[in-house]
């Protein structure tokens, strides 16, 4: 079985970060898209694939000189390892807010996609300063998340450019298939 060993978590979640600074601008965000998806590409080429489902701003820590982690395996599925799947859980894991449309559903299929649409979730929050559909009660959420498609970032993050605007929202397309494929892609 696969297995990765952590060293402590140092630096500040990404969640308290912008709480305490307020929304992050244009460079800091595409740094954290780019870095999250490095990460994700090496273990993936690493481990075959990995599904972390716990992409959040919780998990996405900023440490000194750029540096980012992300934090807290213990989600983490193997697609393609007999018995490592979606399967493992009698029911829904992860943060409501951040989960992919196809999590909320009850999926056993569960893929890369997943993390995508958390890592835009994730992105939206660190963008607007507004945690995705976080005002909803948690069944409502989970309804929302595959129903609902949340506004623009752009309408609340004025300064947004419209590239970071196009990766969140492809990243949170409510189909699977309509994110990357990959994360080298």
């Amino acid at each position: 079985r696969p297995f990765a060993i952590l060293e402590p978590k140092r630096g500040i979640p990404l969640e308290d970060y912008v709480e305490r600074n307020g929304a992050l601008g244009n460079e800091m965000l595409a740094h954290i898209a780019m870095q999250t998806g490095m990460i994700m590409e090496a273990l993936n080429a690493v481990c075959g694939e990995i599904v972390l489902r716990s992409i959040k701003p919780a998990n996405i820590l900023l440490a000194e000189k750029g540096e980012l982690m992300i934090a807290d395996f213990t989600l983490a599925i193997f697609p393609d390892i007999p018995g490592h799947d979606a399967d493992i859980d009698d029911e829904i894991v992860g943060t409501p807010q951040y989960l992919s449309p196809e999590q909320c559903a009850g999926s056993s299929d569960i893929r890369c996609q997943a993390d995508m649409y958390s890592l835009g979730a994730t992105l939206y929050f660190a963008a607007t300063g507004t945690v995705p559909f976080s005002k909803l009660a948690v069944t409502n959420i989970f309804e929302a998340q595959c129903t609902r498609t949340l506004a623009d970032p752009r309408k609340m993050a004025k300064n947004l450019a419209p590239a970071l605007s196009i990766l969140i929202r492809r990243l949170m397309a409510k189909k699977a298939v309509e994110r990357y494929r990959n994360w080298t892609e």
